[in-house]
């Protein structure tokens, strides 16, 4: 029995998209097969997945709370944008522990609980930031944002279960195909940047609102198509029985991509807005 469980996930390992959520990547790679009673189930997964989306919304609540504490010191404003430099520091020790934490998640799994946790508490600082340093500007487009991503979460996963859209080869190659186009569009433009000839066509090109506008929609239909791909590893931890500690690292990758995909769906928005105004 034990056997035939081993050769069905080195068979199911080949035909699954996993390097999609680098996050997700090493639960991928590992043949652990647990005991009946110490194996991942959906409720844990589901159960983790809130807990890291509940700790972004209380990263958010405490920037709220916190930074009429950090408002002193230098004030410095930009159009509609100010803040002072302490809620400035606060903001960019956000954004570095939201870039550390993730790789440190990917290359020590163990670390997931409190790494994945002090990424979504980054988040959400990230997200309270927008709204303390445009003095609620762009609060309304907040709910907005939630609202959008929730519908797209559960529209594609109404899409996964129904099996319209299945984690095969071909899907793979449809979205790191897209993937890697919008990689390559950065890198062409930042070297188009450089050059001092090109510089103004790109700046021109940068404050286009519509070009802002597609990109945002292109990263959205991205962030929507990776989820297909952790739902996949989400059924495959369970269905092959993997570890109970699996879970934590699952159910990261999944809220990292639907906090991605809200992240995005904001941009959208604020471009819109922007523009309208």
């Amino acid at each position: 029995m034990t056997n035939s469980r081993l050769n069905q996930n080195q068979t199911q390992k080949s035909t699954t998209l996993f390097n999609s959520n680098p996050v997700l990547r090493k639960v991928s790679k590992s043949n652990e097969v647990a005991g009946s009673s110490s194996c991942a189930t959906y409720k844990g997964i589901l159960a983790k997945t809130l807990y890291f989306l509940a700790t972004t919304v209380i990263g958010f609540a405490l920037f709220l709370i916190l930074s009429p504490m950090l408002a002193f010191g230098q004030h410095i404003q930009v159009e509609m944008f100010d803040f002072y430099i302490p809620q400035a520091i606060a903001a960019g020790a956000a954004i570095l522990v939201g870039l550390i934490t993730p790789f440190i998640a990917v290359l020590a799994r163990r670390t997931t609980p409190i790494t994945g946790t002090l990424y979504t508490l980054s988040q959400g600082v990230l997200l309270a930031s927008i709204s303390v340093f445009y003095h609620g500007r762009y609060s309304e487009l907040l709910i907005w944002a939630a609202v959008i991503t929730l519908v797209i979460v559960f529209s594609m996963l109404l899409l996964f279960t129904s099996g319209k859209i299945k984690a095969n080869d071909k899907f793979k190659a449809v979205i790191t195909t897209l993937f890697l186009s919008t990689i390559g569009i950065s890198l062409i433009s930042l070297i188009a940047f450089l050059i001092p000839a090109t510089r103004a066509y790109v700046m021109i090109l940068a404050g286009n609102p519509i070009f802002g506008i597609v990109m945002s929609i292109i990263f959205i239909v991205i962030a929507a198509l990776f989820l297909i791909s952790d739902f996949q590893v989400i059924r495959e931890t369970v269905e092959n029985q993997r570890p109970k500690s699996d879970e934590w690292a699952v159910s990261f990758g999944l809220a990292f991509t639907v906090i991605w995909l809200y992240f995005k769906v904001l941009d959208l928005l604020m471009r819109i807005y922007d523009m309208k105004n």
